[in-house]
Order: structure tokens, then C-alpha cells, then sequence
């Protein structure tokens, strides 16, 4: 039985030519994927009750994100222009990139949510004054600066992150809702006390003990 030897040519012709075969088959993945956004956001949200869905108003890269609280921090799920989602581990950061509903479902179960804490504490205005001057206790940071006018923010507080050789930003509104930007750029909102807590327990940086 004769066996056909491939030249080196003839190899780098088949190799490129499976490349391809793969690349077209991602490709109308990503179509299909894109084309069903709308009920792929619905599926996540009724799966998971506590995520939450923000739609970007520029739409450069990214349609928008999901976002809830995993039992290490804050799980994120990016849906870019192309129909892929990227997936973003809450304690590493590293990204996995997912072409098909069952790899982010995959993912999803790998990163399962937090149940929704009922006995969460609502924040509210009054409480800001309390929270500015604990985290200025327990944390390596600065003392909240109050505005002149409240109307939208109430005051800014800077306090050093452990992830990070950097400070990040605290923002009370009136509310007592807290608005946080992160470092690395990233943006959270808190309502509730024990979800802010777990937060600042897992991203802000410890005093020395002792030190005021």
C-alpha cells in the first residue's frame, strides 16, 4: 500500500487550511452569539438573580457588562461588539473569552453567586458619617472631604488599595448609596452595608495596628 509522504509545503498547506476551517467556524459562533445578546442577558439575569446588567453608552469595544458578587468578589461578565463575552475571575482578573452560551454557563458555575443577603442593611444619608470614620480607623486612608454643594455627592474619600500601590475613590451620595472607582478602573455602587463591607475587606488595605 503506497503512503503519500506530505512535503513540508504540503504540511504547511494542510495546518493553514484546518486554521482557517476553525477560524470560520468561530467566527459564525460569534454571529450567532451576537445576534441572540438580548436573550443570552435575559437567561444570565434569571439564572442570577443579584447580577446586574449595565449597557455602555459608548459602545466603542463593548456593549455593556454584567456584573454580581461571587464568594470572592465581584464577578464580570463583558460583551463585546464582535459576540464575544469575557468572563473576569473575581480574584485574579485573568479573563476567559467564551464563543458559546454553554462556556460562560460553564463559567458561571465555577464562580457561582453569593445568595442575596436579605438582612442586609440598606445604607441611607445618615449612616455616611459613621462609615467615613471607620474606614478612616480600620483602613489606611484619608478623611472624608465634604462638598460645599451636596446636591448629587455629599463628599469624597480616598482610601489605599491592597491590590494595588495606589489610592481609590470613595463617593457618598446623598442617598447613602457609595460609588467607588478602583485603581484599575473600575466602577462599583453599594447599597447595602454588608456587601460594602465584604468589598472593602477584600480590596482596602489594613492600618498598622495600633496606628490612628
Amino acid at each position: 500500500m503506497f503512503i503519500h509522504e506530505y512535503t513540508d509545503e504540503e504540511r504547511r498547506e494542510v495546518l493553514a487550511a484546518k486554521r482557517k476551517l476553525r477560524e470560520d467556524e468561530k467566527e459564525l459562533l460569534l454571529q450567532v452569539q451576537l445576534m441572540s445578546y438580548n436573550t443570552l442577558i435575559k437567561d444570565i439575569l434569571a439564572k442570577v438573580p443579584t447580577a446586574k446588567w449595565t449597557e455602555f453608552k459608548s459602545q466603542t469595544t463593548y456593549k455593556g457588562k454584567i456584573i454580581y458578587e461571587a464568594d470572592n468578589g465581584f464577578a464580570e461578565l463583558w460583551f463585546r461588539n464582535d459576540g464575544m463575552v469575557v468572563c473576569s475571575d473575581p480574584t485574579t482578573g485573568r479573563r476567559s473569552k467564551c464563543e458559546t452560551d454553554e462556556k460562560i454557563f460553564n463559567w458561571i458555575a465555577q464562580h457561582p453567586a453569593l445568595s442575596d443577603d436579605i438582612d442586609d442593611t440598606q445604607l441611607t444619608g445618615d449612616m455616611i458619617d459613621e462609615i467615613s470614620s471607620k474606614i478612616l480607623k480600620v483602613f489606611i486612608s484619608n478623611p472624608i472631604e465634604k462638598f460645599k454643594h451636596q446636591t448629587k455627592v455629599v463628599g469624597r474619600q480616598t482610601i489605599f488599595s491592597q491590590k494595588s500601590n495606589d489610592f481609590f475613590e470613595l463617593w457618598y451620595r446623598p442617598s447613602g448609596e457609595i460609588f467607588c472607582k478602583t485603581p484599575d478602573g473600575k466602577f462599583y455602587v453599594f447599597n447595602k452595608l454588608k456587601q460594602f463591607e465584604r468589598f472593602l475587606k477584600a480590596n482596602a488595605k489594613l492600618r498598622i495596628a495600633g496606628e490612628q
